[in-house]
């Protein structure tokens, strides 16, 4: 009986293989032999399930993104009802857990960026991972939004500003795991003075 293939967990293996190459190799210098070859795949194999490199680059910019958007519309959620200042906290404190569990081989959204300004076809990676981007921060402008119309936030706070702000502190976070990962990181801890931090610049304290 022959081998059944789910051919969309193939993909993702051959991406994942791929990814790997493209960090520690770089893009341009990750030939499709060299993915072909680390996923245990013929050439004529490979081209069942992608029809370039630029294609598995795409695939991994979306990915890394969708999981990206699963985790802060999931921190929303697991504190629906509780205001806008527990919404906030909830998406950083996950979004922090989630960089503090990287590795410093995990291909993560920072590095895709990078992948994007150096490689071939680098345009339409960019202005994918722009509109990736924008809709991250508009899941975080409108939790800032409820916050200022429910009174929690400062009428004069600058949605856009915090949202990008945020993503920015998730970011910079994600180049200290992989790049200068010389201590480990305590999520809780750093989640609870990083939410501490955003928190008071735009929240209304009660008197």
């Amino acid at each position: 009986m022959p081998k059944i293939v789910d051919k969309e967990a193939r993909r993702e293996e051959i991406a994942e293989k791929a990814a790997h190459l493209f960090f520690l190799e770089g893009y341009e210098n990750t030939p499709v032999r060299a993915i072909t070859e680390a996923a245990g795949i013929s050439k004529g194999s490979f081209y069942d399930y992608f029809s370039s490199k630029e294609e598995i680059l795409g695939f991994i910019a979306e990915a890394r993104f969708r999981k990206w958007r699963d985790l802060f519309e999931g921190a929303v959620r697991s504190v629906e009802g509780q205001g806008a200042a527990a919404e906030l906290s909830a998406v950083v404190t996950e979004a922090i857990r989630s960089v503090a569990s990287l590795t410093p081989h995990t291909v993560n959204m920072l590095d895709l960026w990078r992948m994007a300004m150096r490689g071939r076809g680098a345009s339409d990676l960019a202005h994918a991972m722009d509109r990736a981007m924008a809709e991250l921060r508009a899941i975080l402008e409108t939790v800032v939004d409820k916050g200022k119309a429910a009174g929690e936030f400062r009428g004069d706070t600058d949605s856009r500003a915090t949202a990008v702000g945020v993503l920015g502190l998730v970011s910079g976070l994600t180049m200290h795991v992989n790049m200068m990962n010389t201590t480990p990181m305590d999520p809780s801890h750093m989640a609870e003075k990083t939410c501490g931090l955003i928190l008071s610049g735009i929240e209304i304290k009660a008197l």
